[in-house]
């Protein structure tokens, strides 16, 4: 496959014909899903499709169909065949990545299940993959076309059944989370609805998503499992469950995730959804979350709920780790000659394209990492797993620990999202 590198400037380079045109000139109300196998080895990677599913409904934003946070390593989008003017875009990370810098990846080729989501077109398309390898650096690693009158696509039989616990909100004018409900016997579905609410009431109480309660929608898909809990692979224990999850990802006993992700995805025909949740029924420390990809998290430890909105974090805001002194699954070894992707961490290449506007101006760069500057927006050394040569907004922050709340920086970064996908002003 040719790869050649794309500017900035050509790939939102139609954002004016985009805006000009409508949603319904382009897209019908449903939305097409890309089942993609995502290969290679610490150095190399491909994408190969598996199939294009039609599903029901597009829930996402109509008005904005590409977001101004392009922070991600992966950037799909939508081209009309005819002229070539962009429709859609959307970023987002993959496990296959993370898994690029385990000590496994050196010596084995692995492939990884992904799905992306797209509203369904009503005219054929260029369906792109963009590599970011650093911030505004793309190239091209993947491309497909789909034309409704020609490309074979799937309809979904399979129908979970889901309720609104949430919400009232147009799924066009709200972030629509689908919570679903992993490692749940069908006699423990009165326990998931209660979890499920559980997670929703702590997750609105939590700024900044506290502030804008009104703009979101929480269904739980009520998913049911042969067996009670998750695979548990460091103790060789394996569950028969509705979304396949496990403890001891890439070796961490704490990661949680799953790796079947297409079958999770098949619980999700007809059910609106911006991001998911999948809720494990174990009260085992643990969690997962990849940008717009999913987040995971065990149900009844005490520090689950707080869990959740560290992983949303992830899922959500492509925000990063700022941690540095704990073990990882993974550790990511950037080029720091370049400014890094995550909005919330910096090396300080190109600090002006971060938060130094909300720095203080007799605040030190970098800013002492000490209690004189417990309150203080700064630039402090320690994040992403590194203790040197990487930067965080604040002394603490819910990207850090589980003992405080999200930063200013990562809160705006948070309800810059929340307005993309309700479509609200900003506030």
């Amino acid at each position: 496959m040719k790869k050649y590198l794309v500017t900035i400037i050509s790939l939102f380079g139609c954002l004016s014909i985009l805006v000009a045109q409508s949603y319904d000139e382009n897209f019908t109300k449903d939305r097409l899903r890309l089942d993609l196998y995502h290969f290679g080895t610490d150095s190399t990677e491909n994408y190969s499709l598996k199939r294009f599913v039609r599903e029901t409904p597009y829930s996402g934003p109509k008005n904005n169909l590409l977001p101004e946070q392009l922070h991600a390593s992966y950037i799909l989008q939508v081209r009309r065949r005819d002229n070539d003017n962009l429709l859609f875009a959307m970023p987002f990370e993959t496990m296959f990545e993370e898994w690029q810098d385990t000590k496994e990846a050196p010596n084995r080729k692995r492939i990884f299940e992904e799905t992306v989501f797209i509203p369904y077109p009503k005219i054929g398309v260029h369906i792109e993959i963009i590599y970011q390898a650093h911030l505004g650096n793309f190239k091209k690693i993947w491309e497909s076309y789909f034309d409704p009158e020609v490309s074979e696509t799937e309809i979904p039989q399979q129908k979970t059944d889901f309720s609104l616990i949430y919400g009232k909100e147009n799924p066009q004018k709200a972030v629509d989370i689908a919570i679903i409900a992993e490692g749940y016997t069908e006699a423990e579905m009165d326990k998931f609805t209660n979890d499920a609410n559980r997670m929703t009431n702590h997750f609105l109480n939590t700024a900044p998503f506290s502030a804008h309660k009104e703009k979101f929608n929480f269904y739980a898909v009520k998913s049911v499992s042969t067996e009670s809990g998750t695979d548990l692979p460091g103790e060789n224990i394996w569950k028969e469950t509705a979304a396949n999850s496990r403890f001891h990802t890439f070796g961490s006993e704490r990661y949680l995730t799953t790796l079947s992700y297409h079958q999770s995805m098949d619980l999700l025909n007809g059910i609106p959804h911006d991001q998911i949740i999948i809720l494990v029924n174990t009260d085992k420390y643990g969690g997962g979350g990849v940008f717009n990809h999913f987040s995971v998290v065990s149900s009844d430890h005490y520090l689950s709920e707080i869990v959740l909105t560290h992983e949303f974090g992830h899922a959500f805001g492509g925000l990063a780790d700022e941690y540095y002194s704990s073990s990882t699954a993974y550790v990511e070894h950037p080029d720091l000659n370049f400014e890094l992707i995550e909005p919330n961490i910096t090396n300080l290449v190109n600090f002006d394209k971060k938060w130094k506007h909300m720095l203080s101006d007799t605040t030190p760069i970098p800013t002492p990492d000490t209690k004189e500057y417990d309150e203080v927006v700064g630039v402090f050394e320690g994040a992403r797993y590194l203790s040197k040569g990487i930067y965080r907004p604040v002394r603490n922050c819910r990207m850090k620990s589980n003992d405080t709340d999200f930063c200013p920086v990562c809160q705006d970064i948070l309800v810059e999202m929340i307005n993309y996908y309700s479509e609200s002003e900003s506030d």
